[in-house]
């Protein structure tokens, strides 16, 4: 068995991402890629839709489980030109983020999940 690959961090990814946008998009705006999430979000529901109702894949479900996974990848990559073009690292929002919604438990505290 060889040595695994090292994975790139968030961080390395949108900083290589950022040179990408810089030459590919020049002056890409946020609209823009808000424009591009919610794109990838109708693939998203569409292949979520089709592999649960069996069509559009023909007798390969592999086919809307690949697309998906494309889907949600692409997401990220245009949350991260939002977060260049507003300044912030998107792994450290991310991680802000997990850090104030894994203390919240919705079993316990149905209505907000933090208090009874």
């Amino acid at each position: 068995m060889g040595t695994p690959a090292i994975q790139p961090s968030l961080k390395t990814i949108q900083a290589e991402h950022r040179e990408w946008i810089a030459h590919n998009f020049p002056g890409e705006t946020d609209h823009q890629a808000v424009f591009g999430m919610v794109e990838e979000l109708g693939e998203l529901a569409h292949h979520l839709l089709k592999r649960e109702q069996g069509i559009r894949g023909g007798d390969n479900p592999e086919y809307h489980d690949a697309e998906i996974r494309d889907a949600c990848a692409d997401l990220v990559i245009f949350m991260m030109t939002v977060a260049d073009n507003e300044g912030f690292d998107l792994m450290d929002a991310i991680l802000e983020a997990w850090d104030t919604v894994k203390r919240r438990d919705w079993v316990k505290f149905p209505v907000d999940g933090v208090t009874e």
